[in-house]
C-alpha cells in the first residue's frame, strides 16, 4: 500500500452466514480487510411471530434467548476481550441504559456487589446485575434498556451489524 497500489487478494461472496472464513496465505506487508454485509439476513424476519418473552421465571432463571442476548451484550462492551468489563467499558454500557456512573460508584455499587475482579465486573457478575435489575425495576424497564441496546421485544437485533 505504500506505493498507492491496491490489489484484491481474495473475497467470499454470496454467503448467508453470520461468519465467513477465508484461508489465504499472505506475504509480509500491510493489508486492509473489509467485511461486506448489509446485515439484512441478520435482522428480524418479516414473517416472524411476535412472542411475549418472559425474561426471568419465578425461580429467577433467565429465558434461554435472553441469556444468549446478555452474552452478546457483554461481548460487545468487552473491548479488551479479557472477559470482564472495566470501569470505562461498563460506563459505556451504563450510558446506553440512560444512566451515569462515577468510578467510585462503579467500585462501590458494582464491583463490591457483583462477581468481579479488582479490574472489572465478570460475565457472571454482569448477569447478576441484570437479575437484580429485573427484580428491582421490572421487566418493562429492562425491555426499555434492551431497546436502547439495540434489541426489540422479541430480542431480535434492530441495529445493523
Amino acid at each position: 500500500l505504500g506505493d498507492n497500489n491496491v490489489e484484491l487478494v481474495d473475497l467470499k461472496d454470496l454467503n448467508i452466514d453470520r461468519q465467513t472464513e477465508l484461508d489465504v496465505t499472505l506475504e509480509p506487508g500491510s493489508y486492509i480487510i473489509l467485511p461486506r454485509t448489509t446485515g439484512c439476513h441478520l435482522r428480524r424476519p418479516y414473517d416472524a411471530r411476535h412472542e411475549k418473552i418472559v425474561l426471568m421465571d419465578s425461580k429467577e432463571n433467565f429465558n434461554e434467548l435472553f441469556e444468549l442476548t446478555l452474552n452478546e451484550i457483554f461481548r460487545k462492551f468487552d473491548m479488551l476481550l479479557n472477559r470482564e468489563l472495566s470501569y470505562t467499558e461498563f460506563r459505556g454500557f451504563y450510558e446506553c441504559l440512560g444512566k451515569n456512573l462515577s468510578e467510585s460508584e462503579f467500585r462501590k455499587d458494582i464491583l463490591e456487589k457483583y462477581c468481579s475482579s479488582n479490574r472489572g465486573i465478570t460475565q457472571r457478575g454482569f448477569k447478576e446485575f441484570w437479575r437484580e435489575s429485573i427484580r428491582n425495576y421490572g421487566e418493562e424497564t429492562v425491555f426499555g434498556w434492551l431497546e436502547n441496546l439495540g434489541y426489540d421485544e422479541d430480542l431480535y437485533s434492530i441495529r445493523s451489524r
